[in-house]
């Protein structure tokens, strides 16, 4: 179904009138009301447990459309839908809260408005600028396509059993339906201007009114790729390596004909009457009508799955895994993106609103958070094994293969090179060096660097001069594996966090000489062995205070401990059961607010959905309760959390990128609710 749904696209009107909605649109992210019990206007104790990503960053592409001014285009990926203002390329927001894969997402024609279609089997209308949800549809099961007419006003869904429906948009009763002969119906394209649509069956394409079904034409030709012109008088018709342009009216006349140099995955028609734009598996052609000369080719990365022509004709939009958009006519990149591999790790500026992170073997990027905004892509380095930190200062710290490369974020070379001093008994730390692992912490003040070499055997920790890479301590380490360290505010003290020895099995299951040690960072005396935790710890996380030091285990055990004394104070979060009911299992990553009052715990849950879904729980630490959940519906995978210093947003790395969290935002609906089965 998933091939089915992914061809389709969708074009709908405004529906703020038709779903019940007047007046002004919705306030901006982070202006909705919060309550008075609240941090930096983040968290309302009272707004309920139902907060998705307000923006993903960077994010893959399923699907592509723009608005009418050319000014919005909306990227459907896996995880959610974006709306990007296409003068800056910012990501205003993010909808991703359909309860598994998005199949299918398209704007209005004024871009304000927009519908999604997901593995939940459910439509949903929403602001595209804010993200606020305008409309829900019921389940719909059965569903092979959709789409939504403008001038019809109609959700149209098509079904397996080839029959056909039109959905009023606000009450989800059924205006019509009509039987369009035996097989899926995929997919459904409706006319961006007027009231026509297009569908497709096997070998075959039909041109039928949405107002009514009534059928305007038929031809035998076509498969399964379709579009229309932007003004939607036109439309083309995909069969193997054949294209076939018609004209969107009574008896769907033949306009022309051409074929392409291989099988045809997607389409699109221009504004103009010249030339079609056809998918192969690794690049797009511009098509001339006449003739069928290749006018220009555009390249792509993996397979294409969807292109979008701008109602000017300037841009191509290309949806395939990564997201690219070229200058039509001389065939530049205007802008592109791909989707990160797994992000393990990021890290936020203290000043600015900028997250930096990397994903495995992908470069490293800078973004704004609150505005969607790519500041900075760095080079590509060899493999996956780099980090990145800000300064104090503002430069950003990106470590590979030993060697730190500091950047000031306006300039393009590195403001200086730092390569890390090893003991004399270690391996070299050149580039060929396999054992570098260059996971290092950035002190508070940014003058050191606490990391380890070769955690699996070298078994020590050390200090670096963040400046110059000279050795300034080594500490011991665990015997086994060393699995977390961090710095206390005040820079007084270090926590490590390992174990001895662990069972010989791929995933371990048991372990021994599980601790964590609480050092003095200038004497490296071991001041404290902490110990109680039954799997290694993942996470330290010192309280701002420096009374206080947090540890979570990877089953979900949350410790307080006493710095000076070493006591344990309590176990804020028991050990996760396992199981597959409607239970959340953390898993160890957790982030405490600025002030220390908030703990996110990161986890993922079998019973919201089919599949497994991520949720973040923010704890209020001081009543022992929960203020807030976050879900993460298509992807429970997540790396490390953290709050930002304004406490207003919550990020997370995970696949293919970075989520951001509005908690400023008000709630948009009550708790959800597990799908029927």
């Amino acid at each position: 179904m998933r091939q089915l749904l992914g061809a389709s696209s969708i074009l709908l009107f405004s529906v703020l009138t038709a779903c019940g909605e007047s007046g002004e649109p919705p306030a901006p992210p982070g202006e909705s009301g919060s309550g008075g019990d609240s941090f930096g206007g983040g968290i309302d104790p009272d707004g309920g447990f139902d907060l998705t990503p307000c923006r993903d960053l960077p994010s893959a592409a399923m699907t592509v459309d723009f608005s009418g001014d050319g000014e919005r285009l909306l990227v459907g990926d896996p995880l959610g839908t974006s709306a990007i203002d296409t003068r800056t390329w910012a990501v205003e927001r993010t909808a991703a809260d359909h309860r598994g894969t998005v199949y299918d997402a398209a704007l209005s024609s004024d871009g304000r408005v927009a519908a999604s279609f997901g593995e939940d089997e459910i439509v949903r209308i929403w602001d595209a600028p804010s993200g606020k949800r305008l409309a829900e549809s019921p389940k719909i099961a059965g569903i092979t396509a959709f789409a939504r007419s403008e001038e019809g006003g109609v959700i149209l869904v098509g079904f397996g059993d080839g029959t056909v429906k039109a959905l009023d948009p606000a009450s989800w009763e059924e205006r019509w339906s009509v039987d369009v002969g035996e097989g899926p119906v995929a997919p459904l394209i409706a006319s961006p201007r007027g009231s026509l649509f297009a569908l497709g069956k096997d070998r075959g394409t039909q041109l039928r009114d949405a107002r009514d079904g009534r059928l305007v034409g038929e031809t035998t030709f076509g498969d399964r790729v379709g579009a229309f012109s932007p003004d939607g008088t036109r439309f083309a018709w995909a069969e193997d390596d054949d294209v076939i342009v018609f004209e969107a009216k009574e008896g769907i006349p033949e306009r022309a004909e051409v074929r392409a140099r291989n099988v045809v995955q997607a389409l699109a028609l221009g504004p103009d009457t010249g030339a079609v734009y056809v998918a192969h598996p690794s690049h797009i052609e511009r098509l001339a009508l006449e003739g069928g000369a290749v006018e220009m080719e555009y390249p792509a990365t993996f397979s294409p799955r969807q292109l979008a022509v701008s109602p000017d004709g300037s841009r191509l939009a290309i949806a395939s895994q990564s997201l690219h958009i070229y200058d039509t006519g001389s065939g530049e990149v205007i802008y592109e993106r791909f989707a990160n591999g797994f992000v393990w790790t990021h890290d936020l500026d203290r000043t600015r609103p900028y997250v930096a992170f990397a994903g495995a073997g992908q470069p490293a990027e800078v973004w704004d958070y609150e505005t969607g905004a790519r500041v900075r892509v760095f080079p590509r380095p060899p493999g996956n094994q780099h980090l990145v930190a800000f300064h104090p200062s503002g430069e950003l710290l990106i470590n590979h293969d030993g060697v730190g490369r500091y950047y000031d974020l306006e300039k393009s070379d590195p403001t200086r090179t730092v390569t890390y001093e090893t003991d004399e008994d270690l391996p070299t730390t050149s580039s060929s060096d396999p054992e570098w692992s260059g996971n290092l912490r950035m002190s508070p003040d940014g003058t050191l660097m606490l990391g380890t070499h070769d955690a699996n055997t070298r078994g020590i920790f050390r200090v670096f001069d963040a400046a110059t890479g000279a050795r300034v301590a080594t500490f011991p380490g665990f015997e086994g594996n060393q699995t977390a360290w961090v710095w206390s505010p005040d820079q007084r003290l270090i926590a490590v966090a390992g174990f001895a020895a662990s069972d010989d099995s791929a995933i371990p299951t048991t372990y021994t000489g599980i601790a964590v040690r609480i050092h003095d960072a200038a004497t490296r005396e071991v001041l404290h062995e902490l110990v109680g935790h039954e799997h290694p710890v993942r996470t330290l996380a010192f309280f701002p205070d420096n009374q206080r030091l947090a540890t979570a285990d990877e089953r979900g055990s949350i410790r307080f401990w006493d710095v000076e004394t070493g006591a344990l104070i309590e176990e804020f979060l028991e050990r996760s059961s396992g199981g597959t009911g409607d239970i959340d299992i953390h898993d160890g990553e957790i982030a405490l607010s600025p002030d220390g009052r908030y703990l996110a715990s990161a986890a993922a849950n079998w019973g919201l959905t089919p599949g497994h879904t991520g949720t973040i729980t923010i704890f209020d630490i001081e009543k022992h309760e929960p203020v807030r959940r976050l879900y993460s519906f298509a992807e429970a995978n997540m790396g490390n959390v953290s709050f930002s210093p304004d406490a207003r947003h919550v990020i997370v790395g995970g696949v293919p990128g970075v989520r951001v969290y509005c908690l400023g935002d008000s709630p948009a609906s009550p708790s959800p609710a597990p799908p029927p089965r």
